[in-house]
């Protein structure tokens, strides 16, 4: 309890007559403050049950997923660091989600990226086998023959497969230079007019027998990739349809601009290209020339899969076709 002491003073007098002795109980304040520290270990047992809860919904949204992406990853590759399975991705609708659909997406093209690397291999090996049979054959040949003109023929034989092989295995690292350098190369604003001039004026010079077309805007047509690039693709598409075109034929280039994108079409008056064989004329090695019976003596079949791979490579798109009037069609499109 507590106690307050009033004095009593007479008006008159100094001296103390009497004192009034006041209490009051704390019984009350005493209940309050017990009814706040259960309020607050109320709170507290709220606040537990609270942070129980979303580290229970923490572990099943995203701590359970990250440790799923952990173990995937880590069992992702072998011992000789191949790709031996795949991201399996989510229907997630949440950022968790966002990043299990990018790693699968991810593994996908290293896959596909792993599995052209290892046919590239496996191509340039089969390629170079053939001239080199043809070339142990010729050299055994030579040691047992005694007449002079077989051996002249058996010698012309080998340079002709070293010449093959030579071609070969430049083609080979032109294109394996491309797949590597070619993202490292900063583009920069190539005139993709002028630079089709100065290409068709080239083969003009070259092709004596087939007449060589160019139809522009005849102003800038801007596009971002690097000149030596696109001089290198226009080149083996030019090459490519001289090779098919008769004495007499005409070659049409067309550069146009739609929306943004630019196109360039490359129709020749040849043969046209075979059912069967569109969706294989962009391939590493594959050529097919009926007319030309050592067709592979001069040709790798590289050309077209290097224009494929520099397209591409600056996010454009090529694609082959024939013509209403015969003959075959190849288009290039660029993004300005």
């Amino acid at each position: 309890p507590r106690s307050t002491l009033f004095p009593y003073t007479t008006l008159f007098r100094s001296q103390v007559a009497g004192a009034v002795l006041v209490s009051q109980s704390t019984v009350r304040i005493l209940r309050e403050l017990d009814e706040v520290r259960l309020d607050v270990f109320k709170v507290f047992l709220g606040s537990v049950g609270v942070a129980a809860i979303l580290s229970l919904l923490l572990a099943g949204t995203i701590t359970h997923p990250i440790r799923r992406l952990r173990d995937e990853a880590s069992e992702l590759l072998d011992r000789r660091g191949r790709l031996r399975g795949r991201f399996g991705g989510s229907r997630r609708a949440d950022e968790i989600g966002d990043l299990a659909r990018a790693l699968e997406q991810l593994t996908h093209r290293l896959a596909a990226h792993q599995h052209a690397v290892e046919s590239f291999a496996s191509d340039v090996s089969h390629e170079l086998k053939n001239p080199l049979a043809s070339i142990r054959s010729a050299a055994e040949l030579l040691a047992e023959v005694e007449d002079p003109a077989d051996r002249e023929r058996f010698l012309a034989l080998v340079q002709r497969e070293v010449t093959r092989m030579e071609r070969l295995l430049t083609a080979v690292r032109e294109i394996g230079e491309i797949d590597a350098r070619l993202e490292a190369e900063a583009p920069e604003p190539v005139d993709l007019d002028a630079l089709l001039r100065e290409v068709v004026e080239g083969f003009r010079r070259r092709a004596e027998t087939v007449a060589i077309t160019l139809t522009s805007p005849g102003s800038p047509v801007l596009v971002r990739a690097r000149a030596e690039r696109l001089h290198q693709v226009f080149e083996n598409l030019l090459d490519n349809a001289l090779g098919f075109s008769p004495a007499g034929g005409t070659i049409a280039v067309t550069l146009a601009t739609n929306n943004g994108a630019t196109s360039v079409r490359i129709e020749d008056q040849g043969p046209g290209i075979p059912e069967s064989h569109r969706d294989r004329i962009f391939d590493r090695f594959f050529t097919y020339r009926p007319d030309e019976p050592h067709a592979r003596d001069g040709h790798t079949g590289l050309g077209l899969a290097i224009v494929k791979a520099i397209v591409e490579g600056y996010g454009g798109t090529v694609t082959a076709g024939n013509r209403a009037g015969g003959g075959a069609r190849i288009e290039v499109r660029l993004v300005e």
